[in-house]
């Protein structure tokens, strides 16, 4: 992975980091996601809850694990990747 080849690799380091980045986003999205959700659903029990607006909450969640999270999957490979085409360029290039 990303993290064993960059002790060695510096080409790793920089073919991963962004597509890392990108990957840490989602995830870290989809878990704000599912505790805004498992909030929104504990809310609904609530008399008095504003259910229009936790079921809004309920759709939103759905929709990122639906359509946006879904993403991290293809940033999976150039992550765990230690082959690169970065590593045609010349160490001087850097």
């Amino acid at each position: 992975g990303l993290l064993e080849a960059g002790r060695s690799d510096h080409y790793a380091v920089a073919a991963g980091s962004v597509p890392y980045l990108k990957l840490f986003g989602l995830v870290g999205g989809g878990y704000v996601m599912a505790k805004m959700a498992a909030a929104a659903q504990n809310g609904l029990a609530d008399r008095g809850a504003d259910t229009a607006f936790l079921e809004a909450k309920l759709l939103t969640a759905r929709f990122y694990v639906e359509a946006i999270l879904p993403q991290a999957e293809g940033l999976l490979q150039p992550v765990m990747s230690t082959h690169s085409a970065i590593r045609a360029f010349p160490d001087d290039a850097f």
